[in-house]
């Protein structure tokens, strides 16, 4: 009668404990686990006959602010998401990040005021070339990107963290972005990245622009040696252009290939932000 007893006391666990496993290999979501969908946003024009992947119109960048509202999400910055992945805080329990890419002059204009009306939050990649060059040029908000002063002003609103999109290397040539190119050898590319991201980070810190330790990849080109070298800077998070929603933990120590949704026109909130409810 003991073995029989002992029989079923196995199987019953057995039961339970793979009961809990992720079903066909997927991962499963815990309390160690952050599952955290991230949205690419670019430019914001009025002018219908310009939108397309990269640009959304304004009345359809509400309609994802009160989708993504209604749904329950909270926005987080990536200074936050770092602080949790130390240790120390916690996230909402729908934690979600909105990005903007370029720092196009729309994202002032259009974005800001949005996300302050519904209470969000959004990550600005700026490159910085491009910021000084339209410190000197008149403005027109259909092509125009911030200026130094328009940039510092919207990390100072309290609605966008401010990041490096590197310095000079948003160039789609033979290094594709900020890769090492193939005939490169490893200690030219360490030379020539560490010189342009230097060169970000000095500007901003003369002009006072506080920045996040995160980067955005170019065109989210990137190689195992330019992780090596922007962990080497200081920096703690990448983003990519991978399409996939981010299942993260504390116990990991890699925040440097973080996944995004790239927003085109011509699919409706809805449709869109299926992709991860």
């Amino acid at each position: 009668m003991k073995k029989i007893i002992s029989f079923f006391l196995i199987l019953l666990i057995a039961i339970v404990f793979y009961s809990k496993m992720p079903i066909d290999g997927a991962l499963a979501e815990s309390e160690d686990t952050l599952k955290l969908p991230i949205v690419m946003y670019h430019h914001i024009s009025e002018n219908s006959g310009i939108l397309g992947d990269y640009i959304v119109s304004p009345n359809q960048f509400e309609k994802d602010l009160e989708y993504l509202q209604d749904s329950g999400y909270e926005t987080v910055t990536l200074d936050q998401l770092i602080r949790w992945h130390g240790g120390y805080e916690e996230l909402p329990e729908k934690p979600m990040m909105i990005t903007f890419d370029d720092a196009h002059e729309s994202t002032a204009i259009y974005a800001r005021p949005l996300l302050e009306k519904y209470g969000f939050t959004a990550v600005l990649a700026v490159i910085g070339v491009v910021a000084e060059q339209f410190s000197e040029l008149d403005e027109h908000l259909e092509y125009s990107y911030m200026s130094w002063d328009a940039v510092k002003a919207l990390g100072e609103s309290g609605v966008f963290e401010i990041q490096s999109h590197t310095w000079n290397m948003h160039k789609f040539g033979e290094r594709k972005g900020c890769r090492k190119k193939d005939t490169e050898s490893t200690e030219d590319y360490a030379r020539v990245l560490k010189e342009d991201l230097e060169k970000f980070k000095a500007e901003c810190r003369r002009l006072g622009i506080t920045t996040s330790r995160g980067i955005a990849f170019p065109f989210g080109k990137y190689s195992d040696e330019t992780i090596s070298i922007v962990r080497e800077l200081g920096y703690l998070a990448g983003f990519t252009c991978n399409e996939n929603i981010n299942y993260l933990s504390r116990e990991s120590g890699n925040l440097f290939e973080l996944g995004r949704f790239n927003r085109a026109h011509g699919m409706s909130s809805n449709e869109f932000f299926s992709k991860w409810d």
